[in-house]
C-alpha cells in the first residue's frame, strides 16, 4: 500500500496503462523499493525472479561541466527477460519511454526528446540486460524521476513487467580525480547499509508471516487433539486398552501430530463398536470364548492365527493340518519360506515369519495331535526358535518339558532337533541315499537321516513316532508362545 501511494502521487502512467496495473508486482517489491526511494542514488530489488539495478550519479568531465547518467541492470534469474527500458516521467504528465533494449541485440545511439539530451548504450548477453544513458544536462537529470522496466516472460509462459524507481533529489557529488569528499563516501556508505537492511527486512517479515500463519495451524490442531483425548479418557474404562504417552520423541511437530490423529481415531473405533484389542498372549482365555483369533501383525505386516483357548491360549500356529485341503508335498523351499495355505483351515505360516518371531523373543513350542482312534494328545518343549535362511532354517529346539504324546530323547521331536531344513528343491538332510522331502511319508521338514515325525507328508502319510510305537495323525497343529 506505502509503495503504491508513493507512485500515485507521480501521477504516472506506463503507456495506456495506469500504475495500478502492476500493483501485484510492486508489492512483492514493497520493502526494497520504499527503501531505495528514501535513500535515492542506487535502487536494487528482486521482483518475481528478477533482479533490478537502478543507478544515477553526476560524472566528472574533464575540464566540463557535470553530465548526468542513469543506469539500469537486469538479471533475469529463474525467468526470460525480453527488454529493458528507461522511463523518464513527469509529475501528472503522460511517461516517455527514452531508450529501450531488447533480448534480441543492442540498441545504441543519441537521443533528444523533450529537451533530455544524450547518448543510450544497450546490450543484453545471458539473460542479463544492461542499460545506460549518459551525456545528460545534470540539471534535468537531477530534477527529474526515472524508470527502470523489466519485461520478462514467467516460468509459466505469461509476459509480466518488473520495475525500478529512482527519485528526482539533489544529485551526489561526483568523484573528482583527486579526492573523494566525506560527503560521498559517507552517503555512499549510509546507500550500503540501507540496501542490506531493505533486505532483511523483507526477509523477516516474510518468516515473521509464516511462522504466525504455522504456529496458529499447529494451535488449532493441538487443541482439537486435546479435546479429543479428554472426551476419550472421561469414556474409556479403567480396564481399557493400554495407552502410550501422548507425544514421542520427534523433531516434526506435524508427524507426530499426524500419529496421534490415527491413534485417536483407532481407539474411537474400537469405543464405539464396544471392543477391545485382541493380542495373542497368555491369559487370554480368561476373557475370550473363542478358540482362536486371525491377527495382523503390524510390523511383519503378515496374518497369523492365535490359538486363545490351549493352556490359557496365546499361541502363534505356525503349522496346520486337518483336512488334506492343502498340498504340503508338492511345495518348494520358497512356498515354505513364504508359508501357504489358508488360516482358518490348513497351512505353513512361512519359515521367515518364524524366523522373525522366534529371533525377537524367548518362545516355547506346544504340539497337539489327534489319532486315528480319536485320541488328544500334545507335547511341549522349553524353547523353539529357528535360524536365518543363510543357516538354512535349523532347528534349534529345548528339552520336552510337558504333555501327554510323550517320546524318547532319540526320537520323536527331539531326534530332529539342530537340523537344517529340507524341501523337494533344496537336500539339506543327512540322509547319504536319497532327499527325505521326496517321499510321500515324510515330506518337507527339519530331517535328520529321514524323519520320526512328519507332519508335512501326504495327507494319508501323517504320523508321530515317539520312540514307542508310530501314531497315525488326523490332525496335528504346532504353535509357539513367547515366555
Amino acid at each position: 500500500m506505502v509503495c503504491m501511494l508513493l507512485l500515485s502521487t507521480l501521477g504516472v502512467e506506463l503507456g495506456n496503462q495506469k500504475i495500478r496495473t502492476i500493483d501485484r508486482t510492486m508489492k512483492r517489491a514493497c520493502v526494497a523499493l520504499v527503501v531505495g526511494l528514501l535513500i535515492v542514488a542506487k535502487v536494487s530489488a528482486q521482483i518475481q525472479g528478477v533482479e533490478l539495478n537502478m543507478h544515477r550519479e553526476m560524472i566528472s568531465q574533464r575540464g566540463q561541466s557535470l553530465a548526468c547518467q542513469v543506469t539500469c541492470e537486469a538479471s533475469g534469474n529463474a525467468v526470460t527477460l525480453e527488454s529493458l527500458a528507461i522511463i523518464w516521467t513527469k509529475p501528472k504528465v503522460e511517461s516517455a519511454n527514452v531508450h529501450t533494449v531488447t533480448k534480441d541485440g543492442k540498441n545504441d545511439g543519441f537521443f533528444s526528446l523533450d529537451g533530455l539530451l544524450g547518448n543510450g548504450t544497450g546490450s543484453f548477453e545471458n539473460n542479463n540486460g544492461f542499460l545506460v544513458l549518459d551525456e545528460m544536462d545534470e540539471a534535468i537529470c537531477a530534477s527529474e524521476h526515472f524508470l527502470c522496466e523489466a519485461t520478462f516472460t514467467n516460468p509459466s509462459g505469461v509476459e509480466e513487467r518488473a520495475i525500478a524507481l529512482s527519485w528526482a533529489r539533489e544529485p551526489v557529488p561526483a568523484k573528482s580525480d583527486m579526492h573523494e569528499s566525506n560527503y560521498t563516501k559517507s552517503l555512499a556508505d549510509l546507500e550500503e547499509k540501507a540496501e542490506h537492511l531493505s533486505t532483511a527486512l523483507e526477509m523477516l517479515n516474510m518468516s515473521y508471516t509464516h511462522l504466525l500463519a504455522t504456529r496458529q495451524q499447529e494451535k488449532m490442531v493441538q487443541a482439537k487433539i486435546l479435546s479429543r483425548l479428554e472426551a476419550l479418557e472421561k469414556n474409556s474404562s479403567s480396564s481399557g486398552p493400554p495407552t502410550s504417552p501422548p507425544c514421542d520423541p520427534c523433531a516434526n511437530i506435524s508427524q507426530t501430530l499426524e500419529r496421534l490423529e490415527e491413534r485417536i481415531e483407532k481407539i474411537e473405533e474400537m469405543n464405539k463398536s464396544d471392543q477391545k484389542p485382541i493380542v495373542c498372549e497368555r491369559g487370554m482365555n480368561e476373557t475370550s470364548s473363542e478358540p482362536y483369533y486371525i491377527l495382523t501383525d503390524e510390523v511383519l505386516g503378515k496374518d497369523f492365527r492365535c490359538d486363545a483357548q490351549s493352556d490359557g491360549g496365546g499361541w502363534i500356529v505356525f503349522q496346520r493340518r486337518e483336512d488334506g485341503s492343502v498340498d504340503f508335498l508338492q511345495k518348494d523351499w520358497v512356498q515354505y519360506r513364504d508359508g501357504f495355505g489358508n488360516l482358518t483351515t490348513e497351512f505353513w505360516l512361512g519359515n521367515e515369519m518364524v524366523y522373525n518371531l522366534t529371533n525377537e523373543h524367548t518362545y516355547e513350542l506346544r504340539v497337539d495331535v489327534r489319532t486315528t482312534d480319536g485320541a488328544r494328545l500334545y507335547n511341549t518343549y522349553s524353547s523353539f526358535r529357528i535360524e536365518s535362511e543363510s543357516s538354512l532354517y535349523r532347528l534349534r529346539l529345548g528339552s520336552l518339558s510337558g504333555g501327554t504324546l510323550l517320546e524318547r530323547s532319540t526320537a520323536g521331536l527331539s531326534y530332529h532337533k539342530n537340523m537344517a531344513y529340507t524341501t523337494r528343491d533344496r537336500d539339506n538332510d543327512l540322509a547319504t541315499t536319497e532327499n527325505c522331502a521326496d517321499r510321500r511319508d515324510t515330506g518337507s521338514f527339519w530331517h535328520n537321516n529321514c524323519s520320526f515325525v512328519s507332519p508335512n507328508a501326504a495327507w494319508s502319510e501323517l504320523g508321530w513316532h515317539n520312540g514307542y510305537k508310530l501314531l497315525k495323525l488326523v490332525f496335528i497343529e504346532m504353535k509357539i508362545r513367547r515366555t
